[in-house]
C-alpha cells in the first residue's frame, strides 16, 4: 500500500513535461462577399453552421466596430464583410461532428462592451454529439436560500437548497453539495427531469455560495502551495481555511440536521467547476470520509502531491474538461494522470467545448447518474 503513496508523489512532482495539448480550433481563411455570405445564411436557416469540420458563424451588427465569440470559442474575433453590418468567422474543428458547446456575440464600440452580461445563451450540437439534456420549464420542487450567521467566515454566506417533489427532512436523504452554490437553480432544473422519470432517485443539492469578489473567491477555493494537507498544520485564519471551517463545521452539520442529509459517504457527493473543482478536490484529499464522490469539471489549478494515507478509503473522483480550455485541460489531465500512477479509482473525460457553463450541466446529470448507479450497485 506504501508503493501507492510513492508512485502517486512520483508521478506529480517528477513529470518531466506538461501534457501535450490536443488539436485546437484554427481560423480557415474564406472569401465572402455580403451577398454570398448573405445567401449562404439564409440557405443555412441559422447564425452557426457545418460543412465538414468547418463551421462559420455570422452576425448582423452595423453598431460594432468588432465583434468576438464568446462562450467555449471566446478567442476567436469575427471579421467584418467589406463595409457593411455582416460579421463572420470561420473554424476548423476537429471531430467538430461530437462537439457540443455553448456561444455567443460579444459587440464592441470604441472598446464598450455593448453586450454586458452575455457569454453563451445559444448552443452547437452536432450530429453525433450527446443529446441535450431535458431542462424543466418550472421547477416542482422548492429552492430556498438560507444565510448562514458570521461565524468562520468574516460575513454571512447563502446557501441555496433545491427539495424535490416529496422531500422530507425525516427520510435519510441523499446530497449533492455544490460549490458556488449561486448556480443552483440552473442543475435544479436538469435533474428534477431525471427525478421525476425515476431515473435518478430523490436528492437534494445544497449550494454554497462563493465570495462575493473573483479574488476572494479564489483564495477560498484553493489550498496554499506549500500546504501540507494536514487539518492539523493548518493556518486556520487564511481565508482558504476560514471556508474549509466553514463547510465542515457549519454547513454539513446544518445539511444534515435540517434537511436530513444521510451521514454514509455514498450518498453524499460534492461537485464544483473551474477553481470550485479546486476546492472539490483539496476537500476529498483532506477528508476522504466524506463523500462516495466528487465531481471536479475543469479544475484550474495544479497542486502539489498530497500526503495520500494508503490505508483509507477515497472517493471516486470524477474528472471532466474541454480540450478547447489548455490551462484547465492540462490541470486536470495532471491530476488524472496522478491519479491513474497511484492506482486510485477515477475517471476522466475530455470534451470536445472549451470552459463552458452551459455544457457543464449535461455533463453533471450525466456524471451523476453514472455515480448514483455505482453507489446502488455497490449496496446491492
Amino acid at each position: 500500500m506504501i508503493a501507492l503513496t510513492v508512485s502517486l508523489w512520483l508521478a506529480w512532482t517528477q513529470a518531466p513535461a506538461l501534457p501535450e495539448l490536443p488539436p485546437q480550433p484554427e481560423i480557415v481563411a474564406r472569401e465572402w462577399t455580403s451577398a454570398t455570405l448573405e445567401k449562404a445564411w439564409q440557405e443555412a436557416g441559422a447564425d452557426c453552421w457545418a460543412e465538414g469540420d468547418e463551421l462559420t458563424f455570422v452576425l448582423r451588427s452595423a453598431e460594432a466596430d468588432e465583434v468576438r465569440l464568446s462562450g467555449s470559442l471566446s478567442s476567436f474575433a469575427l471579421e467584418r464583410v467589406g463595409n457593411g453590418d455582416l460579421w463572420t468567422v470561420t473554424l476548423r474543428i476537429e471531430g467538430l461532428a461530437r462537439a457540443a458547446f455553448g456561444y455567443d456575440f460579444l459587440r464592441y464600440r470604441a472598446k464598450e462592451n455593448l453586450d454586458p452580461g452575455r457569454w453563451a445563451d445559444r448552443t452547437f450540437r452536432g450530429n453525433d454529439a450527446p443529446p441535450a439534456a431535458q431542462v424543466a420549464e418550472s421547477l416542482r420542487g422548492t429552492i430556498e436560500t438560507v444565510e448562514m450567521p458570521p461565524r468562520a467566515l468574516p460575513e454571512p454566506r447563502n446557501l441555496s437548497i433545491y427539495r424535490p417533489p416529496g422531500f422530507s427532512p425525516e427520510d435519510e436523504n441523499t446530497a449533492v453539495f455544490m460549490a458556488d452554490g449561486g448556480g443552483v437553480e440552473i442543475y435544479a432544473k436538469v435533474l428534477e427531469p431525471l427525478l421525476l422519470a425515476g431515473e435518478l432517485p430523490p436528492l437534494v443539492l445544497v449550494g454554497v455560495h462563493s465570495a462575493a469578489s473573483s479574488e476572494n473567491r479564489v483564495r477560498e477555493y484553493v489550498g496554499p502551495k506549500d500546504d501540507p494537507h494536514s487539518p492539523e498544520e493548518a493556518h486556520w485564519n487564511d481565508p482558504f481555511y476560514r471556508h474549509l471551517e466553514f463547510f465542515l463545521d457549519e454547513v454539513i452539520p446544518w445539511a444534515e440536521e435540517e434537511l436530513g442529509v444521510s451521514v454514509e459517504p455514498d450518498k453524499r457527493l460534492f461537485f464544483g467547476c473551474s477553481n470550485g473543482a479546486d476546492f472539490a478536490i483539496e476537500l476529498a484529499l483532506r477528508f476522504p470520509d466524506l463523500f462516495g464522490h466528487v465531481l471536479a469539471f475543469s479544475n484550474g489549478m495544479s497542486h502539489p502531491a498530497p500526503d495520500w494515507d494508503p490505508a483509507l478509503k477515497y472517493p471516486v473522483f470524477r474528472l471532466t474538461a474541454g480540450l478547447w480550455e489548455p490551462g484547465f485541460w492540462t490541470s486536470t489531465k495532471r491530476w488524472s494522470e496522478a491519479l491513474t500512477e497511484g492506482g486510485f479509482e477515477h475517471t476522466f473525460r475530455e470534451e470536445l467545448r472549451g470552459h463552458d457553463f452551459s455544457i457543464w450541466k449535461e455533463e453533471f446529470v450525466r456524471e451523476l447518474r453514472e455515480a448514483l448507479a455505482e453507489a446502488s450497485h455497490e449496496g446491492a
